[in-house]
């Protein structure tokens, strides 16, 4: 008697995507906690990682960091003009406690595969496939 087992394995995620995903989670939190807490949040994007930060005391706090696994290309976009990556511990973005923000994009690209985290300035961030 003998048998075989044939076994497919979905393929891994794109690192774009993970990044994109996480990114979209944490802008989405950021902004809902703004409105909750009455404080404003922040966000920086920076080479190969990004952070979501909380203004308390007079002081910009990171609340959330997250960094790229492998090699993704990331750009922002704020209210259409391109913008340069800023250095760690500065946010580019404010959400604020009314609900409001300048809407951005940030575009991350990875092994010929691209993705948009949009934010529309109303505190309601989305991804999409480029």
């Amino acid at each position: 008697m003998s048998g075989a087992v044939l076994m497919t394995l979905p393929s891994a995620k794109p690192a774009a995507l993970t990044y994109a995903d996480s990114m979209t989670r944490d802008l989405n939190r950021a902004a809902q906690n703004a409105l909750t807490q009455g404080v404003p949040y922040g966000f920086g994007l920076s080479e190969g990682s990004y952070a979501v930060y909380r203004f308390e005391d007079e002081v910009w706090t990171s609340v959330s960091k997250s960094k790229t696994a492998a090699p993704v290309t990331a750009a922002m976009k704020i209210e259409g003009a391109g913008t340069p990556l800023r250095p760690a511990g500065t946010p580019a973005v404010v959400f604020e406690p009314t609900g409001m923000n300048t809407p951005f994009i940030v575009t991350l690209s990875a092994d010929d595969v691209r993705f948009e985290v949009i934010t529309d300035g109303a505190g309601k961030t989305v991804m999409r496939a480029r």
